[in-house]
């Protein structure tokens, strides 16, 4: 009898095992880049994104010299191009789809609701992806585009005059100049009904969502609850100046009215449309802002 129970142990020991083996053990096609392993098996590079959020691409780098790597998670590969050369011929691909990597940061980054989700996936003329990145090419281009950035101008040469050598001290270039071209892209956005008009410290979560932004992508759920605090609170401010079809005013760019209907015509209104506006608020302060000041500096 125990003998028999001996057997029945060890054969089940043997499955497990043998499954054990199969999940970690990734097999790589001919062609496939090489694999990067990670120094503790199975999750080591999961544990890797949540500690160390995107700044763990540098990590890897620095244990490899192939420009392009296999990560193995789990039972799963990733691909990273660390060769700019191969990164730019892989934008080029007609199989990379950059629709899934959009629908991922809908769901993962904006919190889109299932409904809008429904109206994402959808492909072909006369959908929402494609009308709205219509709107969002005819929004910023010629005359529209020109508009946009008089608007700007106008608001940062205000603040320029402003400042004089008795009444004014600029407390840090960085922020400073931070908040007069946040304040001026939402102004050349919204018009003179811009929901931060009067409360430019609001803006402040703009770039808490900024920072919150990697581990909402990356991060464990704790961290990426930072970022969409902030998000949501710019969707609440940004709401009843949808509710309101504040959108239509004048003076509001085309930029910001042709995504609006463009988004309405397929029901995507509300938190999903200001979920997806205070996106588009982050896209055109993110990159923008911070290459500026190191133009200056």
């Amino acid at each position: 009898m125990a003998a028999s129970i001996g057997y029945v142990g060890f054969a089940a020991l043997a499955v497990i095992a043998f499954l054990i083996r199969r999940i970690i053990t990734i097999e790589l096609a001919p062609g496939e880049p090489p694999l990067l392993r990670p120094r503790v098996p199975l999750i080591g590079h999961i544990l890797g994104l949540i500690k160390h959020e995107s700044d763990y691409f540098s990590i890897l780098r620095s244990r490899t010299n192939a420009p392009v790597v296999t990560l193995p998670m789990v039972n799963k590969k990733n691909y990273i191009i660390f060769s700019p050369h191969l990164a730019q011929q892989g934008f080029k691909h007609h199989n990379l789809d950059f629709d899934l990597i959009g629908l991922a940061f809908a769901r993962q980054v904006a919190s889109i609701s299932d409904q809008a989700m429904v109206e994402r996936v959808k492909k072909g003329p006369d959908t929402y992806t494609t009308d709205t990145l219509a709107a969002i090419k005819k929004g910023l281009t010629g005359r529209e585009l020109h508009g946009m950035n008089a608007a700007m101008l106008s608001y940062v040469a205000g603040q320029l005059n402003a400042i004089s050598d008795e009444s004014s001290r600029v407390p840090g270039l960085w922020l400073w100049m931070r908040d007069i071209m946040s304040m001026a892209t939402v102004e050349a956005f919204y018009g003179h009904a811009n929901p931060f008009r009067d409360d430019i410290a609001f803006l402040e979560h703009l770039w808490g969502f900024d920072s919150g932004l990697p581990a909402m992508l990356y991060g464990s759920p704790l961290k990426a609850r930072a970022g969409a605090r902030h998000r949501d609170r710019l969707v609440k401010k940004l709401k009843p100046y949808f509710e309101n079809r504040l959108d239509k005013n004048e003076d509001v760019s085309s930029f910001v009215k042709y995504r609006t209907e463009a988004s309405l015509k397929y029901g995507v209104g509300g938190d999903d449309l200001c979920r997806a506006e205070a996106i588009h608020m982050w896209v055109s302060t993110a990159n923008s802002i911070p290459a500026l000041f190191w133009t200056l500096v």
